[in-house]
């Protein structure tokens, strides 16, 4: 119940907080998280690779709360026997603003509609099996549309997913 708690306050958060944006460093915001990480990273063998991301104008505790749901999962919902392996890049274009990817090597999304993921309480899986409330990719959705940015899952299957957060030049917040 605390955890349930704890999350729908961060969701909360996520959706009223007052947006400070300053120029934030993914990859340093990354390495903080995967430390949070070590225990567990150690003991199954996980790993992360990151590219050189550019910096972006966000708010640094939504960005931070974005980027660790999305890499936690990756370390949760891994494939038994397998190491989780997470790769985090990006590209960069006039037309589309930034575009930052997260892979995992993960169990995948069932399904034909993987976007369902991102409403609250949607669980795909039993508390047994992954343990969890259901609210992490809601609040990943929540940051998002507070940057008017653009989440979705580019690629999943049972060799993993891939989520694509579309960063436009320029763009508004609300």
């Amino acid at each position: 119940m605390r955890v349930l708690v704890r999350d729908i306050l961060s969701l909360s958060s996520a959706s009223g907080k007052e947006l400070v944006l300053v120029q934030c460093d993914p990859n340093a915001i990354i390495k903080q998280i995967w430390s949070e990480y070590d225990v567990l990273v150690r003991e199954t063998g996980a790993s992360i690779e990151v590219s050189d991301l550019p910096k972006i104008s966000a708010d640094p505790t939504l960005l931070e709360q974005l980027l660790g749901n999305l890499i936690s999962n990756g370390l949760k919902y891994k494939r038994e026997d397998v190491p989780a392996k997470i790769t985090v890049s990006a590209t960069q274009t006039d037309m589309l603003g930034v575009v930052i990817t997260i892979t995992d090597n993960g169990i995948g999304i069932e399904g034909d509609n993987p976007d369902r993921v991102f409403e609250p309480f949607k669980r795909l899986h039993d508390r047994n099996t992954f343990p969890g409330t259901g609210i992490g990719l809601a609040i990943c959705r929540t940051v998002c549309d507070r940057h008017e940015w653009l989440i979705r899952v580019a690629k999943t299957g049972n060799t993993g997913t891939t989520f694509e957060v579309n960063i436009p030049q320029g763009s508004n917040v609300k």
